[in-house]
């Protein structure tokens, strides 16, 4: 039996023969959850080592380039230049929004598409990086924009991405006037404009760059679990990468967590 070891069931994990059940945390976790501990007898010869050394190894041991360390350093480095050119044409987009926006009086209605076009510009060229957080927002401004529209018929459908949002304006339902309405136009550019310099954050510690990003200080107050009288809610912060095959396939996916206590 010495050639053979026992082997989590669907996992690359082995347990040795000096160690007890007691010591792994998978039996811990199956026995807290009332689940089977599933082990298989695998024969040693069929174990995978990817990271066992090999005799190119010995021969090649002084001859390695930095790319061989960090392949993924190889890609191109987002410049602080080309990633300028996106946010000056995103400002512009808002600017020129709010200008007609003040023109409510001789506006049929306000045209989302090129705010929304620069944000997914510049997700497009962050490695297609969209965050939740802008996904939202980017729905709560449409949703805004509708609130200007005096036509019947609206053109918000020549972006996809927007689903049925540009259907939706009889179920619109604001009657402030044209302050209110300018205030929250206002609002939700800029949530999107938090959601952008939040992307630019994340990308900056997780992908190459040339420039920084200025961090806002946020603090959010203490509040012990007891103090809680309603069921408390949990968002759960992504960044998402999807395939395009996925993306073509599929209108939404989810992210479904479990917190256990005790």
């Amino acid at each position: 039996m010495d050639n053979f070891v026992l082997k989590v069931q669907g996992l690359s994990e082995y347990f040795t023969s000096h160690s007890t059940l007691a010591d792994y945390e998978y039996v811990h976790q199956c026995h807290k959850f009332d689940k089977p501990v599933c082990l298989t007898l695998t024969d040693i010869k069929d174990l995978k080592r990817p990271l066992a050394r090999t005799r190119i190894d010995d021969v090649n041991d002084c001859d390695f380039k930095y790319e061989d360390i960090a392949p993924s350093l190889k890609k191109d480095v987002i410049s602080y230049e080309s990633l300028n050119i996106l946010l000056d044409t995103l400002e512009r987009e808002i600017e020129k929004i709010k200008s007609s926006a003040l023109k409510f009086e001789s506006l049929d209605s306000l045209k989302p598409q090129g705010v929304v076009q620069a944000v997914k510009a510049i997700c497009t060229l962050l490695s297609h990086v969209e965050t939740s957080e802008i996904t939202d927002t980017i729905a709560a401004f449409i949703q805004v924009c509708l609130l200007f529209d005096k036509t019947d018929d609206t053109d918000f459908d020549t972006l996809p991405e927007l689903g049925n949002l540009g259907r939706t304006k009889e179920t619109k339902e604001f009657e402030g006037d044209f302050l209110d309405m300018f205030r929250l136009l206002e609002l939700s550019l800029s949530h999107l404009q938090h959601a952008v310099h939040d992307l630019l954050v994340m990308y900056a510690k997780a992908f190459r760059v040339n420039f920084a990003v200025e961090m806002h200080d946020v603090t959010y107050p203490e509040k012990m679990v007891t103090d809680f009288l309603d069921t408390p809610l949990f968002e759960v912060g992504i960044v998402h990468r999807l395939e395009p095959n996925i993306i073509s396939a599929y209108d939404s996916y989810f992210l479904i967590c479990e917190i256990h206590h005790g």
